[in-house]
């Protein structure tokens, strides 16, 4: 948006260059091959500077949905790792892995239903609070939603449910070689600008997908 978008005449020859960045296309016979647009001029459809908000707002649903089907995987493995068993859903493996984590990181649990609330009801809501999704929640959202409301989250949150996402993975089933007892107490501000560090690259990764999102 800062550089408006950039030169948007050139996307067909920017996504034809981005085609050459991993190879093969596909490493099986896809019957979506030879693509549909082989010969056809990539063009952007909607104004981009005209519709950047509403563009912006359906990258951002995207990849809540994204983090909440890789957080569901990641929970999968954590219990196979564990030897726990739960139900099929996100929420059923979140209570299950929530009784292994200390009390003080109780807000990443939270934080960690109050995604997959959200997810629920943009997938099947069209981004407004039922009451399945507001049970998810109830107990810790304060005022509550009400059922029909629409659902806004911003930028922002996507960094706020990743930190909740890995707070409470690494408190349920800390990493090999690190137990969940254990506590570095010789140097916490390395600890601490790592994090920094690493949420700093997170956000440059999700800008430049959101850009990349706008200009198709």
């Amino acid at each position: 948006k800062e550089v408006d978008f950039g030169e948007l005449g050139s996307l067909d020859e920017r996504f034809r260059d981005a085609n050459g960045w991993v190879s093969p296309t596909c490493s099986y016979s896809s019957t979506l091959l030879p693509s549909k647009t082989k010969n056809k001029k990539l063009e952007f459809r909607r104004e981009p500077r005209e519709y950047f908000g509403e563009i912006s707002s359906q990258l951002i649903k995207m990849l809540i949905q994204d983090l909440t089907v890789i957080f569901d995987e990641m929970m999968g493995d954590a219990l196979a790792k564990l030897g726990l068993k739960a139900g099929d859903m996100p929420q059923s493996k979140v209570e299950k892995l929530a009784t292994l984590i200390k009390k003080e990181y109780e807000w990443s649990e939270q934080g960690c239903l109050e995604l997959i609330a959200v997810r629920n009801s943009l997938c099947h809501a069209n981004g407004r609070w039922n009451k399945k999704s507001l049970a998810i929640i109830s107990e810790f959202i304060e005022p509550s939603p009400v059922v029909g409301e629409e659902i806004t989250v911003g930028f922002e949150m996507l960094f706020n449910y990743r930190k909740a996402i890995r707070t409470f993975l690494n408190q349920a089933c800390p990493p090999a070689g690190k137990p969940k007892s254990s506590k570095k107490k010789n140097n916490p501000t390395k600890s601490k600008k790592r994090e920094r560090r690493l949420l700093k690259q997170e956000r440059k990764a999700l800008a430049r997908q959101m850009m990349h999102a706008s200009s198709l």
